[in-house]
């Protein structure tokens, strides 16, 4: 008896995995080939060739307004997000750079900013104010690709300074940062 039962087992077993062997499932695949992935690309151009040229603002005395403007092209494929200047290669012994009233102004071309520009920031600290100081507006906080903002940046001798500033001289750099919108 014993056996037959283990006869039995036998053959349910090797029948079932025979049926499981010739049982055929229909199935099908389909492939997207020739994915790419390439990386954007962030580049800034500055528009206005005599900006980059050393600037010498000489003979300065109290209530003397100094301005310069500077065109920055967004000359890449990603959005700009953030863009701001900065004061580096600062040569300052005296502090005369302290002492000036700054501001910074921009305007993106082609949005509703305000021609003139829009304040954008402002310091009683001439250094302070371009310690990544955004030049980017609340109402127009993306520079596409293509689009420019025209910065102007501005420094007063104040009115208030005495004597004491006379022939102190500071040297620095301006340079524009930008970072991709997140």
């Amino acid at each position: 008896m014993k056996k037959i039962i283990l006869s039995l087992a036998v053959i349910v077993v090797v029948s079932t995995a025979v049926v499981g062997i010739t049982r055929a499932y229909f199935t099908s695949t389909a492939t997207s080939s020739g994915n790419t992935f390439s990386a954007g690309t962030l580049h800034i151009r500055n528009m206005n060739v005599d900006w980059m040229a050393q600037v010498d603002f000489s003979n300065l005395k109290p209530g003397d307004l100094v301005r310069k403007w500077v065109r920055i092209e967004n000359d890449s494929t990603l959005d700009i997000g953030t863009l701001t200047v900065s004061a580096v290669n600062v040569n300052d012994p005296s502090g005369l750079l302290h002492q000036l009233t700054g501001w910074t102004y921009g305007g993106i071309a082609g949005t509703s900013d305000d021609p003139n520009g829009v304040q954008t920031g402002f310091g009683m600290d001439g250094l302070a104010l371009l310690n990544n100081a955004d030049l980017l507006s609340p109402a127009n906080h993306v520079l596409h690709p293509g689009q420019h903002a025209t910065i102007q940046v501005q420094f007063v001798m104040p009115t208030s300074l005495g004597n004491e500033w006379q022939g102190k001289t500071a040297t620095l750099d301006l340079q524009f940062n930008a970072e991709q919108v997140h």
